[in-house]
């Protein structure tokens, strides 16, 4: 994927859509076709899409009932219609997502920058551990995607107006679309109202710049705090009878990555290159929407990377924000896209160190498919 990715500049557009649609393909197959181990919650989100839990155990049942939001719920019945496979639902989850995320790519970054932007967003991040475990938040961000994809087929139809909105049913429909993910996990509840000031926030470079700094100095000298406050939110906003779960995995997240070294690398992986972009990007780029995703994603993962659980929320800023993570005169400029290699280079070294560092006590590593056994 890395070396399609290099080699993504050089290709016609045609041969970048075709090599982006197979870099999507192999990442359907990677979640939808994972062993129901892999990842921390898969095991109780399969028993309860094949009802194997009693009503209301756990995670409860599809069929015969469960406390989760009624959105998943009302989502699962329909694939399970299809199939009582978990795999058949963890697959259709994934080709959802990674359908919608090749068609916004391609709008928002163009065909040039898509694959580069895809492959970024899955190193710097825990994007594809979370998007594994937490089943509920994936359905969330594909129901997300749906409307952000709507609204910007239909962007033509938007003059600056709710009245535009309102006289327009499809972008009516989009931002209905996106409201109602907060029935399907509790959590977006948090979310959508970020993303909704994202939108309509103009930023200028030199807000960002202070946004950068202030996340910054807050995260070196209140980093636990800041952590325990977004632990608090989540758990409010997410599900109050989790507590004392979250509180346990943070604890064990925080003593395998709080070495130094890990900190240091991963704060310059995700500030250096957002710094040198804003700098770079013209008015037409970081007057954005999804440029100000890039920004928020940013800040939030300074804010709150004590937080393991802030990937929960700060995923689909993530898989957004990213798609301005190399600005358009990398595509013209040899110096410049030699500088970015050397930013996904960075982040390669740092997931490396992350991965190596991993958690026994998670199951998200090593990864192994459905037909296979557990791996010890």
């Amino acid at each position: 994927m890395f070396i399609i990715a290099l080699q993504s500049h050089k290709m016609s557009r045609k041969n970048v859509a075709r090599w982006f649609a197979f870099v999507c393909i192999l990442w359907v197959l990677i979640f939808g076709l994972r062993g129901y181990g892999v990842g921390n919650d898969t095991i109780g989100y399969s028993n309860f899409f094949q009802n194997k839990n009693s009503a209301y155990e756990d995670y409860g049942n599809v069929t015969k009932g469960s406390e989760m939001e009624p959105g998943f719920i009302f989502i699962a019945r329909i694939v399970k219609f299809i199939s009582d496979s978990p795999t058949i639902f963890f697959t259709v989850l994934a080709v959802w997502l990674f359908y919608f995320i090749y068609k916004i790519y391609f709008i928002v970054c163009g065909s040039r920058r898509s694959l580069g932007s895809l492959l970024v967003v899955f190193i710097i991040a825990n994007s594809f551990v979370t998007l594994m475990v937490a089943i509920r938040q994936s359905t969330a961000i594909c129901v997300l995607l749906t409307g952000i994809y709507i609204l910007l087929k239909n962007k033509d139809a938007y003059r600056g107006s709710w009245k535009d909105v309102i006289h327009s049913w499809k972008l009516l429909a989009g931002l209905i679309i996106i409201v109602s993910t907060v029935i399907i996990h509790k959590a977006f509840i948090l979310l959508v109202p970020i993303m909704l000031l994202a939108y309509f926030l103009k930023l200028q470079k030199r807000t960002m710049y202070i946004m950068i700094g202030t996340s910054l100095v807050l995260s070196i000298f209140f980093m636990r705090e800041m952590g325990q406050l977004f632990n608090s939110l989540f758990i409010f906003f997410g599900n109050a009878d989790i507590s004392f779960v979250n509180t346990n995995v943070m604890d064990i997240y925080a003593k395998d990555f709080g070495v130094n070294t890990q900190k240091i690398i991963t704060t310059i992986a995700w500030v250096a290159p957002l710094i040198l972009t804003i700098h770079l990007s013209d008015k037409k780029q970081y007057k954005t929407f999804f440029f100000n995703c890039y920004v928020f994603s940013v800040c939030f993962f300074l804010l709150f990377s004590t937080s393991f659980l802030i990937e929960r929320i700060n995923t689909p800023f993530v898989l957004l924000g990213f798609t301005q993570f190399m600005p358009v005169i990398v595509n013209k400029s040899p110096r410049w896209r030699a500088v970015y290699l050397f930013f996904i280079f960075l982040m390669l070294a740092n997931a490396f160190i992350r991965y190596s560092n991993w958690p026994k006590t998670d199951s998200c590593i090593p990864y192994y498919f459905f037909w296979e056994h557990t791996i010890k």
